[in-house]
């Protein structure tokens, strides 16, 4: 499988965030992609990310969600017993 790489570099990027934060964010997110290639779920789902993410890598269908604040239908999931995201009619004035 593909291996995790954050680019630019820690060191390079334009950030408010401490460098020290950032190597620590990187090791953290490459260590969730080690086990994200030796389980190779069908899903995978992450919570607060700051805009809603639908991809995939291999087999692995990835749902992020966005930031708190924002409607609901990309803050929030429902998921059924098999894993599987589970549509729903969300009401338009409806936020988390």
């Amino acid at each position: 499988a593909q291996r995790y790489q954050q680019e630019p570099p820690a060191w390079e990027r334009e950030t408010s965030w401490p460098t020290s934060a950032l190597i620590d964010s990187d090791g953290n997110q490459q260590l969730a992609r080690e086990v994200l290639d030796a389980l190779q779920p069908v899903y995978w789902f992450h919570g607060h990310h700051h805009v809603r993410l639908d991809d995939a890598i291999g087999r692995t269908n990835i749902v992020g969600l966005a930031h708190d604040g924002g409607p609901a239908d990309i803050t929030a999931l429902l998921v059924g017993p098999d894993g599987a995201p589970i549509a729903w009619d969300v009401p338009d004035e409806l936020t988390l």
